[in-house]
């Protein structure tokens, strides 16, 4: 019988997310599978959000960026 489950390794031992409904100490065979981890572009994003959440003048700086492009002729239409 094949069953499904996530879980997190914590040492030598692996934490289940849900219940098999097994015996304690009965014994069983696990096939792993390691889910696909983000490429690098994504890691690096996910590292750093939020980093400016605490800086006074992030929110000024990002305003001001969006009133410059927005002032500035699209490149693609040929301006």
């Amino acid at each position: 019988m094949a069953n499904i489950v996530e879980g997190i390794i914590r040492g030598k031992a692996i934490e289940l997310q849900s219940e098999f409904g097994f015996e304690d100490g009965q014994k069983i065979s696990i096939a792993f599978n390691s889910p696909a981890r983000p490429d690098a572009r994504v890691e690096a994003i996910l590292r750093t959000a939020g980093a400016m959440a605490d800086d006074p003048e992030f929110d000024a700086a990002m305003e001001q960026i969006r009133r410059e492009r927005k002032a500035t002729p699209d490149r693609a239409a040929g301006g």
